[in-house]
């Protein structure tokens, strides 16, 4: 049994930003009876190992709270939610397993959607292994690179509509904690879902991130544009549709 307890990171000593102070608020709504505890450098030795000494040096925030949410969940048992994760619905219905994750929409197995874990869970464990075993002259990975291809060893089939059940690891589909399309913006919120994990992207470069924006924007306005002819195709049909087309010559 997964015990009642948030955890997230936030390290670099700057104040937090009012999206994640949104978010942190939607746990307290959902899962009013948790215990949410805050891992920073007050609370965690960031020179436990190789990895999280470079990922902090260089002020690599993302990527080193990618050893750390495995390291607590693992020492204390609980759920890691990443600081981006909005919760829509109470998590209780999750407890029951003894470790679970979920299923990105690019076919990779992400902790930062948020996952939970029994103490001491096997799988955590070896999760961490890799970081642990890390050194400088190691290309930095991102955490769902890492972790699917764990899991892909372990027999992981991708399947977003089934869960995956391997050996005491939960893998839920992509509507479960991925709500949101990291490509498009769009988010599809249905009764299954318990997160909205709303990609801030803190590792990415200014440029990279401003890219992200701009795409969903483009995404968007695109939708928007194409509003009129599904409202047209839903009234007259598709034959009547495709006619005034041929005739309008629109495309």
């Amino acid at each position: 049994m997964i015990p009642k307890i948030i955890h997230y990171c936030w390290f670099g000593r700057n104040p937090l930003p009012k999206t994640a102070e949104k978010c942190i608020r939607s746990w307290k709504k959902c899962c009013p009876d948790y215990e949410i505890i805050r891992w920073d450098e007050s609370n965690f030795d960031v020179n436990c190992n190789e990895y999280c000494r470079e990922m902090y040096e260089q002020e690599k925030w993302a990527f080193l709270t990618d050893y750390v949410r495995l390291r607590v969940v693992y020492e204390n048992g609980g759920i890691y939610l990443d600081t981006d994760v909005e919760v829509i619905k109470p998590l209780d219905d999750l407890l029951h397993n003894s470790t679970y994750m979920g299923l990105e929409t690019t076919d990779k197995v992400n902790t930062g959607l948020g996952f939970g874990a029994e103490r001491n869970h096997w799988f955590i464990g070896e999760n961490m292994n890799y970081y642990e075993k890390w050194k400088s002259s190691d290309p930095v990975e991102t955490c769902p690179i890492i972790t699917t291809r764990l899991l892909e060893s372990k027999g992981l089939i991708y399947n977003h509509l089934n869960v995956n059940h391997l050996n005491g690891v939960t893998v839920y589909p992509t509507e479960y904690f991925c709500a949101k399309n990291s490509h498009t913006g769009e988010v599809c919120i249905t009764k299954k879902t318990y997160t909205i994990h709303h990609f801030d992207a803190s590792w990415q470069t200014k440029s990279e991130r401003t890219k992200t924006l701009n795409r969903w924007h483009d995404y968007k306005i695109e939708r928007q544009r194409k509003i009129p002819k599904r409202i047209i195709r839903k009234l007259l049909g598709n034959d009547k549709t495709e006619l005034l087309k041929r005739i309008f010559r629109i495309k």
